[in-house]
């Protein structure tokens, strides 16, 4: 990695006012993450919308607490601390985020693409996570229809239609 594109980088305590890492910036290449985010293909905003609502729909609630903040701050690595302090407690530490997150093999694997967050190893507790901004949109518009179906079967006095 350059100094330039270190220069580039959001610093990890500043994450609301970060400028957005564009999609195709080198740092997404030097991600630390396995297999589950080379052998398969990459998110395609334009064809996987079922999927990207399938892949959110069966995620865990902790794991979609961390998507929700990648999907809310999209292209911006996010430090696992900061995790920590917006999820409300909800993770006990860094290994707590990490673990929700591999819950996700499952799921990943189902959904027939590569996890859709990177990931940059680093001191503990400053692991970071990030979703380009393309898959972000992607899971934005997964979590709003998402959303919206729970809610109308949860108005549903019927309960929703047998599959």
């Amino acid at each position: 990695m350059t100094n330039r594109d270190r220069e580039a980088e959001p610093a990890a305590a500043d994450v609301d006012d970060a400028e957005p890492l564009e999609d195709d910036h080198p740092l997404w290449r030097e991600h630390s993450g396995g297999s589950g985010h080379y052998d398969d293909p990459e998110w395609c905003p334009a064809g996987d919308v079922n999927r990207a609502e399938a892949f959110y729909a069966q995620a865990g609630e902790r794991a979609t607490a961390i998507l929700d903040l990648l999907i809310d701050h999209p292209g911006c690595p996010v430090p696992a601390s900061e995790i920590l302090t917006r999820s409300g407690n909800a993770f006990s530490n860094a290994h707590a985020v990490a673990g929700s997150l591999a819950n996700l093999n499952e799921v990943r694997v189902l959904s027939e693409r590569r996890y859709p967050f990177y990931w940059w190893k680093g001191e503990p507790g400053q692991t970071r996570y990030a979703m380009k901004r393309s898959v972000a949109e992607l899971f934005r518009r997964a979590r709003v229809a998402t959303s919206e179906r729970r809610r109308a079967a949860d108005q549903d006095p019927i309960g929703p239609e047998p599959r």
